[in-house]
């Protein structure tokens, strides 16, 4: 017989690659401002922005906030909304309410999984909006569970050649736990 936390890995392990597969087939989706199947964008840039998006929820989760923090610009405009209300607004007051946040995960010894599903909406040369639907999964009790879902919007400027995060509006389904 398996233990609880055996299967709990287990369903997370089996889960990714296939939340990841769907990402990938997300963002090479047309964006909106283009007609479906139109190969008139920088694929470099697109791919670079993938990267970028990809690693927000890992970066997150496994509680690597530096290199988190270097996914966005300086001074990024960043947002949490729950039920038409804004919940919490700057990436300082965010990085210090996630430090607390993740110490608790840490004794608790609770894990946290982010899968996005992003679709890119419109693109220029410097320039990258889209949006990407989440699923957040803790480890809590005897089996996964959801925490909330919801809507990222974004937007990635390129900075000499690295693109980042200039804008992150995230809308909560359901409060956080």
């Amino acid at each position: 017989m398996r233990s609880p936390d055996s299967v709990s890995r287990r369903i997370f392990s089996n889960f990714w690659p296939a939340a990841l597969l769907v990402s990938l087939i997300a963002v090479t989706a047309q964006a909106a401002d283009k007609p479906v199947g139109d190969a008139a964008f920088n694929a470099s840039d697109r791919l670079a922005v993938v990267n970028l998006v990809s690693s927000y929820g890992p970066l997150y989760d496994q509680f690597k906030m530096t290199e988190w923090r270097a996914l966005f610009v300086e001074k990024p405009v960043l947002e949490f909304w729950l039920n038409g209300k804004k919940q919490l607004e700057g990436i300082d007051l965010l990085l210090a309410i996630t430090q607390k946040r993740q110490e608790y995960f840490k004794q608790e010894k609770l894990q946290r999984r982010h899968f996005l599903t992003p679709r890119f909406v419109r693109q220029t040369a410097d320039t990258i909006t889209g949006e990407a639907y989440f699923q957040l999964l803790t480890n809590k009790g005897d089996k996964p569970a959801f925490v909330t879902t919801g809507l990222y919007e974004f937007t990635a400027v390129n900075e000499g050649n690295q693109w980042k995060f200039s804008r992150w509006v995230a809308h909560l389904d359901n409060p956080l736990d």
